[in-house]
């Protein structure tokens, strides 16, 4: 192992690059002591240093590089003794790298960065926000680069939202509303390329950016409380971005990539995730996301049909699972939309199997889904207990009527 005074040339480096991943991937009992795992956190540094350093007098290969960040997110894994990896001097070091021009090097960095803010809120306020780190993190979600580094990227960012300052500094950024939404519309509509094929990447990039909106939007104040004309700019920036956003979601319900099933597992998870973002909404910001109530009208039915088919009849999903739906429905009529109370009335009550099993669902064994169904179709009857009984049955009808006192 090198001395700890540094590196003497790049054949140097690279020879201990390949010598402590050996160590690390074998899980040697020698990095299990505290002492040597300062030592190696300590010469990881002075690699990184050298692999990022403006004359880069130590250059070596980009596999060189992809190792020693490899190495560096397998030893953070265990925080004990690497408290020089987890400095901001250091999350400076793996921001470097993800800004390098090699994606492969830029996906593990951003891997490091992950592990270095993850579970540490007071570390995100204290030390990231102060700097420019979340605009340059924010500024990698628009380079050129395959779905899996994106991927990271969007991850570093739902991660830092663990403190409060990074998700009203997400809120207030038009930038950031611009890009989550122009990445959800490449993410639906791309054609397929090597870097970004349609299939597990994509969608679990999907996924990330809407566990991300489903916090942004949980915190969002709408209209927020400003005076300034500036601001007052960028609220009706973001105002847009929310409508286009809004759209974004509803296509998501009627989309299915060439070639795949409305039931694949990935493609249900992304629109379960969707309709959540509806439940999360604050009642002022729903009309910005329901602009074109037609657009959810198909869209949650026929997803609707879908989750009733996995959870009743194939039983391949949990009866929880319908919850995202059922609320997003329920959110939906609740607007007093003479049209959206006609279309679900029409389709829920006159067709055989959505009758048969959302009266079924009114004595699920799984409370919250049955008082979602019930309060839908409650509504769906205008609130009246005799409509509701005759529509759903004297035995399905009754549990809801005594929560109500009406039974």
């Amino acid at each position: 192992m090198a001395m700890e005074e540094g590196f003497v040339d790049a054949e140097e480096l690279q020879r201990w690059i390949e010598k402590t991943e050996d160590l690390i991937q074998r899980q040697e009992t020698t990095l299990g002591s505290v002492p040597t795992r300062v030592k190696v956190a300590g010469l990881i540094v002075k690699a990184l240093h050298a692999v990022t350093s403006a004359t880069r007098l130590l250059v070596c290969d980009e596999e060189a590089t992809v190792k020693l960040l490899t190495m560096t997110k397998v030893l953070m894994r265990d925080r004990r003794g690497i408290d020089a990896l987890l400095d901001i001097n250091t999350l400076e070091l793996f921001l470097l790298c993800a800004e390098g021009p090699d994606v492969r090097v830029g996906e593990e960095a951003m891997k490091c960065f992950i592990n270095s803010v993850y579970s540490r809120p007071e570390f995100v306020r204290d030390y990231v926000m102060p700097t420019n780190t979340p605009s340059r993190v924010l500024s990698l979600t628009a380079r050129a680069g395959p779905a899996s580094f994106h991927l990271m990227v969007w991850k570093a960012l739902l991660v830092s939202c663990e403190a409060d300052v990074m998700i009203q500094f997400l809120n207030t950024s038009v930038h950031n509303w611009q890009r989550i939404h122009s990445t959800l519309r490449y993410c639906l509509y791309a054609p397929a390329s090597l870097s970004f094929p349609h299939g597990h990447e994509r969608a679990a990039l999907t996924l990330e950016l809407l566990k991300l909106l489903a916090v942004l939007v949980n915190s969002l104040h709408w209209p927020p409380a400003t005076s300034s004309e500036e601001h007052h700019g960028d609220t009706q920036a973001i105002a847009v971005c929310l409508q286009q956003l809004g759209d974004v979601l509803l296509d998501t319900l009627n989309h299915v990539p060439p070639g795949s099933s409305p039931f694949t597992s990935p493609l249900v998870d992304i629109k379960n995730k969707a309709l959540e973002l509806f439940m999360f909404l604050p009642p002022v910001t729903l009309p910005l996301f329901l602009a074109q109530q037609h657009k959810a009208l198909q869209g949650m039915l026929t997803h609707l049909h879908t989750m009733v088919v996995l959870v009743r009849i194939e039983k391949t999903r949990l009866t929880r699972d319908l919850a995202p739906v059922l609320l997003a429905c329920h959110h939906l009529t609740a607007t007093g939309d003479p049209i959206v109370k006609r279309f679900f009335t029409t389709h829920l009550f006159e067709n055989s199997f959505f009758h048969k099993h959302l009266t079924a669902l009114l004595t699920s064994l799984d409370t919250s889904v049955k008082r979602y169904t019930g309060e839908w179709l409650y509504l769906l009857c205008d609130q009246n207990a005799d409509e509701y009984t005759r529509r759903t049955g004297i035995g399905n009808a009754i549990g809801l009527l005594r929560i109500k006192g009406l039974a």
